[in-house]
């Protein structure tokens, strides 16, 4: 019988596999010169036209210091710009650069291979599974 103790063992199981599977515990993402986090605020930044750094820092939960140091790394690197808003000079817009959108457009295709070579030996059954169990954890676990 499955309790709230096997479930959370089982969680912890698939978080661990799946983080390892992924390449989430190196330094560098896919052997790229950024982490999985800095992926991540690319990848957030590729899918929305404008936003803040409050706004990234509530999606993603990440600590606003943290925050700060990608962001500054990404401006010196010319993979974003910033511009002020017009009301309030405080809170500043977030883009990415032409060289940014070509950054991000990598790191997204290199993750997309990743997973392609993860599941070409399955069958379509196999990905059909795959896909409704995630789909099922993301609608149990709305937040």
């Amino acid at each position: 019988m499955i309790n709230k103790i096997n479930t959370i063992e089982d969680i912890r199981e698939f978080n661990r596999f799946f983080t390892v599977l992924m390449d989430g515990l190196n330094l560098r993402y896919l052997d790229t010169e950024f982490s999985i986090t800095e992926f991540r605020v690319l990848y957030e930044l590729n899918l929305k036209s404008e936003i803040t750094a409050n706004q990234l820092i509530d999606m993603l939960k990440i600590d606003k210091s943290y925050m700060s140091r990608i962001l500054k790394k990404f401006e010196k690197n010319q993979l974003i710009s910033k511009e002020s808003f017009l009301t309030d000079k405080r809170f500043q817009i977030l883009r990415l650069t032409s060289q940014g959108q070509e950054v991000a457009d990598q790191l997204i295709n290199l993750t997309n291979h990743q997973i392609e070579v993860l599941i070409e030996p399955l069958s379509m059954e196999q990905c059909c599974q795959i896909s409704n169990a995630m789909k099922t954890i993301m609608k149990n676990f709305k937040v």
